[in-house]
C-alpha cells in the first residue's frame, strides 16, 4: 500500500472503534482498494483511461485538507459562501419541484450528487435538508476530513443519508457502464467551485449530463473570466485578503458564462437561472447580484438525452 493509503486504513481504524466496523478489500488485478461501513465507502478506483482530474489541483488541495473546517483559515470565503449558495439552490429547486419553503426536509427523497465535494461543506447541509447525497472527491484526504467530520458531528439518519466516495464523475460513469440493470441516475448534481480546477470543462459536464435523470438539476458556481476577477477575486483574494492560499485559481483555467452555458449546450443542459455572486471581504458577506462579472451561480436542466459518446 501507499502512504496514502495507510493513512486510509488508519483513519478507518480509529474510525471504527466509536462508530461500526470497516471493511478493507485490496483487489491486485482490478487496482481497487476500498475502504467502507455502512454509511461511507472511501474509494480509490482505476476505471477510466481519461479524466478531468487535474494531478496538480490534487497536489495543491491535499496540502489544504486539513483546513477545510476551518472557518478563519484559507477555506473562509467558501464558509462565508456556503449560506447564499445554499439559499439559492434551495430556492431554484423549491420552484422547479414546487417544494413548499417551510418544509425542514425539502430534499427529501431527491438522489443528489456532490462533484468535488471537498471536505463536504455543502454535502452535509443537504444531507441534513434530507437529500440522499453521493459526496465525491478526486483528492483522498479530503474525502478522509470529510467522513471525519461528518461522522463526529451528524446523527445517524444523517449518516446514512450520505455517502463520501474518492473518485471522480468519469468514473462514476465507467460504474454505470459495467453495471448491467439501474444506473446510478441524480436528479440534483452540485459542481460548486469545481470547473475552475479540472482539466478538461466539457468532458466534466458529460459526464454531468450521463449521470443525470432526465430533466435533472445542474447547479456550477465558479469565478468569470474577466480583468477584475483577475486582479480582485485571485491577486487580490490570494494575496492581500488572504481569502485563499496563493496560487489556488489559475486564471487560465476560469470560464465566462456565454462559454459555459454553450458547453453546458452540447452536455444537453439548458441554463434556467444565473445569477452574479458578490463579496465583500471586509465584512465576510456574499450576496446575490445582477454583475456576473466577478463570481457566478447558475441552475441548468438536462434538456436533451447526453451525448452518446458518455451514455
Amino acid at each position: 500500500l501507499t502512504l496514502t493509503e495507510k493513512r486510509m486504513v488508519k483513519i478507518g481504524r480509529a474510525q471504527c472503534r466509536s462508530i461500526s466496523p470497516f471493511l478493507l478489500t485490496h483487489h491486485h488485478h482490478h487496482h481497487v482498494y476500498v475502504l467502507s461501513s455502512s454509511s461511507y465507502d472511501i474509494t480509490r478506483r482505476f476505471y477510466t483511461t481519461t479524466t478531468t482530474v487535474d494531478p496538480k489541483e490534487v497536489e495543491k488541495f491535499t496540502k489544504l485538507s486539513k483546513t477545510w473546517w476551518d472557518r478563519e483559515g484559507p477555506m473562509k470565503a467558501l464558509h462565508h459562501m456556503n449560506p447564499v449558495r445554499l439559499q439559492y439552490i434551495r430556492d431554484q429547486l423549491s420552484v422547479k419541484l414546487e417544494i413548499p419553503q417551510n418544509r425542514l426536509k425539502p430534499y427529501e427523497g431527491l438522489r443528489m450528487l456532490d462533484i468535488g465535494c471537498g471536505a463536504g461543506l455543502v454535502t452535509e447541509p443537504i444531507a441534513r435538508m434530507g437529500g440522499d447525497v453521493v459526496g465525491i472527491d478526486a483528492t483522498p484526504s479530503n474525502i478522509h476530513v470529510a467522513v471525519a467530520h461528518h461522522m463526529s458531528s451528524s446523527s445517524d439518519s444523517e449518516q446514512s443519508r450520505l455517502v463520501y466516495r474518492n473518485v471522480s464523475a468519469e468514473e462514476l460513469v465507467s460504474e454505470n457502464k459495467s453495471t448491467n440493470g439501474v444506473k446510478n441516475k441524480y436528479e440534483v448534481i452540485t459542481c460548486l467551485e469545481v470547473v475552475e480546477h479540472v482539466s478538461d470543462i466539457s468532458s466534466l459536464l458529460s459526464s454531468c449530463s450521463s449521470l443525470s435523470s432526465p430533466g435533472g438539476s445542474l447547479f456550477i458556481s465558479t469565478i468569470n473570466k474577466t480583468i477584475a476577477s483577475k486582479w480582485f477575486a485571485l491577486f487580490a483574494a490570494e494575496n492581500i485578503f488572504h481569502l485563499a492560499s496563493p496560487g489556488t485559481h489559475d486564471y487560465e483555467k476560469l470560464v465566462t458564462p456565454s462559454d459555459l452555458k454553450q458547453q453546458l449546450s452540447s452536455a444537453g443542459y439548458d441554463v434556467v437561472h444565473l445569477s452574479g455572486l458578490l463579496y465583500n471581504p471586509i465584512t465576510g458577506r456574499w450576496w446575490l447580484s445582477s454583475s456576473t462579472h466577478m463570481n457566478y451561480i447558475l441552475h441548468a436542466v438536462l434538456c436533451r438525452p447526453p451525448p452518446s459518446n458518455v451514455v
